[in-house]
């Protein structure tokens, strides 16, 4: 049975096999002949062509990204890095002047953070960098103002400064620390010598005269914020429509949920889908139409006002510059030193030379301390000086490298400058001491290191790094030579702000204009400095000298004013006997070093003259008298002969030595007795004496 079986079902197969080839056959004929496919190589390239550019935008997109976040993460450092210099300088100062001033010296540069900060969140930062407002003939802006900047109202936490990678807020800021800094140099040459709320109100009066038009006039450029910021609103409009779409798209959503759980029927739940749908096309319809009209509003608003600010133009060329002006923010200097091509990269005329002719000014109106220049007044603490030198060296890095207003090669060129210039300046001023004193002091150096840094600040972003080495040897010998002649003109500039930040700062100012190359900063220097200029080599000399002399006409003459009206209205400086105490008592009610006992503790050097008791005794009134208008050493000298044995003893010796306990320096002690006839009595025994007119107070 098997092997028919077998030839039955091959003969089968054999069978179907020849039915479906014929059918294959067949079918191949009767099918039509399918075309080779041709494919068109130009659409290939350009699919192609589509996929880079799409990787390309995006790689674009994140590079840009990246730009922003590194610009953005650099000056929030260098915001900070200016901030610190604030204590840094309380340090610097607070170590130079005597241990009586030292918490009040610190509180004159503190404070600032407070009360500018305050002012600069509020109008200071419209007034020194708004859209101009106060402008001279050629439209060149004196003044800035932009209501939308007061109180930052009108800007975003995403508002960008036009041409720029980082945030208003963050500019805003930025600049806010400089001018911090600035009245708190000032304080330099005040110190030891001032009321505190005197102070307070010269600081708010010049940074409204002073201070916020320089920062106009050097800084400004056409960010036009009436025009730019008409973009948040507009945001905050768009966001509100969005709100609003989603709000009632949500709305439907609930309404179909709940339709449909109570339908019974296909034929309703269908009618309840298109219903759905219906109104969700209206509700995107709807709100498109309110984007758009938006959109055109804020769009025509816009144009309006750049076509209002043109047909305002005088001439053509006018109308055309006003155009430009409006159409490339962010690229044109608009204050009158800026659009003369001055060059302040850092804060050379802004802050130094405002802060040093300020100081001249002000020591110059007011009385000088008490004692001055026949005594030497000795430094508390080189300690504190050191440190807070270290620290402004530290800080000067965001102070400079950070006005490049982003990161790049731009801000590292500066950055490097600044290390040169104060290096340099700190080894020249030491070494020239040390060659014209005989001794380098710590002193010395740290006020070298901070001359560089004065001179450097306006030329860092300008100038190659060998020109910085030579700006801070230059800075170092000038600036020393500067605060030596204030010995031999007897002015009273406390702690040198005028011989550091007002000299260092119209040097660097002017020096810039030997030094500036364009291809450290193409952007801003239009005319290369004297050792690179091919012809007209003095040009941007002489518009550096102009614009630091129009820096310090304008710094020293406000200042005289409001010095002069500040000291009539309320006193600018203190008493004799509160400038005897200290202003760290008088001015605080505190005391900076609150030593206590800690001196009874240590061992002390045995003296000529037997020390006085830190009590009265038996209740017997403990009082002083501080002698002026004659050197210690002459009156150590006459009290020693009036000491010796004579035959002939002035009566008013006789009545005044039995209260006397100790002479120290030019001041006298005394246990007992009446202060004012004590004080008549010496006068007129000192005036026999040495004939020449004293005058003596009272310190209790």
């Amino acid at each position: 049975m098997a092997k028919p079986l077998r030839v039955g079902t091959v003969l089968a197969l054999a069978i179907f096999a020849f039915l479906w080839g014929s059918f294959a056959t067949v079918a191949q004929e009767k099918a039509p002949e399918k075309k080779a496919e041709v494919k068109d190589p130009v659409k290939e390239v350009d699919a192609k062509v589509d996929k880079v550019d799409a990787k390309a935008d995006k790689i674009d997109a994140r590079a840009g990204d990246a730009q922003i976040r590194g610009d953005v993460a650099w000056m929030l450092i260098s915001s900070a890095l200016v901030m610190l210099m604030v204590p840094g300088l309380a340090l610097f100062y607070g170590g130079m002047v005597r241990r009586k001033n030292v918490l009040a010296t610190m509180m004159h540069s503190m404070i600032c953070l407070s009360i500018v900060g305050v002012f600069w969140i509020g109008i200071g930062y419209s007034l020194a960098f708004g859209d101009p407002w106060l402008t001279m003939p050629n439209g060149a802006s004196l003044l800035g103002w932009s209501s939308e900047l007061v109180f930052l109202r009108g800007v975003r936490p995403d508002t960008m400064v036009p041409n720029l990678n980082i945030p208003v807020y963050l500019h805003m800021v930025y600049q806010g620390m400089f001018a911090i800094i600035t009245p708190a140099l000032i304080s330099g040459a005040l110190a030891e010598r001032i009321r505190f709320r005197s102070y307070l109100a010269f600081i708010m009066i010049w940074m409204v005269v002073v201070y916020c038009p320089l920062a106009q006039c050097v800084w400004a450029m056409n960010w036009n914020w009436g025009h730019n910021l008409m973009d948040v609103p507009k945001t905050t409009a768009l966001e509100l429509v969005a709100a609003d779409e989603k709000a009632k798209q949500t709305t439907v959503d609930e309404k179909k949920a709940k339709l449909e759980k109570s339908a019974t029927d296909e034929t309703a739940k269908q009618k309840i889908a298109d219903d759905y749908e219906k109104d969700k096309q209206k509700i995107t319809d709807d709100c498109e139409k309110d984007r758009q009209k938006i959109t055109k509003d804020y769009s025509d608003k816009k144009d309006k006002y750049v076509e209002a600010k043109v047909a305002a133009g005088s001439s053509m060329e006018a109308k055309k510059e006003i155009e430009e002006y409006y159409a490339k923010p962010g690229t044109k200097m608009s204050g009158w030193l800026g659009k003369m091509d001055a060059l302040d990269f850092a804060g050379g005329t802004v802050v130094h030379i405002a802060a040093g002719l300020s100081s001249l000014a002000c020591f110059l109106v007011l009385r000088r301390r008490r004692g001055y220049p026949e005594y030497a007044f000795h430094p508390n603490s080189m300690v504190l000086t050191l440190t807070g030198a270290g620290i402004l060296w530290f800080g000067w890095f965001g102070f400079n490298g950070g006005s490049a207003l982003g990161s790049g090669s731009l801000a590292t060129s500066a950055f490097v400058a600044t290390q040169a210039a104060a290096a340099a300046a700190g080894l020249s001023w030491a070494f020239f001491e040390w060659f014209h004193r005989g001794k380098p002091t710590a002193l010395g150096f740290a006020s070298g290191v901070v001359a560089g840094l004065v001179a450097v600040t306006p030329a860092a972003g300008y100038v190659v790094p060998w020109a910085g080495l030579v700006i801070g040897l230059l800075a170092g010998v000038l600036c020393y030579g500067a605060v030596y002649m204030k010995g031999i003109l007897k002015y009273d500039d406390s702690l040198d702000a005028f011989g550091v930040h007002g000299v260092g700062g119209f040097f660097g100012a002017v020096i810039t204009g030997f030094f500036c190359w364009k291809p450290v900063n193409a952007v801003a220097i239009v005319n290369d400095g004297f050792f690179y200029a091919s012809e007209d080599k003095f040009k941007q000399v002489g518009i550096q000298l102009l614009a630091a002399t129009a820096a310090a006409v304008l710094a020293f003459v406000g200042s005289v004013i409001i010095a002069k009206v500040v000291d009539l209205a309320m006193g600018f400086t203190v008493s004799d006997e509160e400038e005897t105490t200290g202003l760290d008592r008088v001015e605080h009610g505190e005391a900076g070093f609150d030593l206590g006992l800690a001196l009874e503790a240590v061992s002390l050097p045995v003296t000529m003259s037997p020390r006085s008791a830190s009590l009265p005794p038996n209740g017997v009134e403990h009082f002083h008298i501080d002698v002026e208008g004659v050197s210690s050493t002459a009156l150590v000298k006459v009290w020693g002969e009036l000491c010796q044995p004579s035959k002939e003893i002035p009566a008013a010796f006789k009545a005044i030595y039995p209260h006397m306990t100790t002479v120290k320096g030019n001041r006298f002690s005394f246990r007992g007795g009446d202060p004012t006839i004590m004080k008549q009595m010496l006068e007129q025994l000192l005036k026999d004496r040495l004939k020449i007119a004293v005058k003596a107070s009272v310190v209790k």
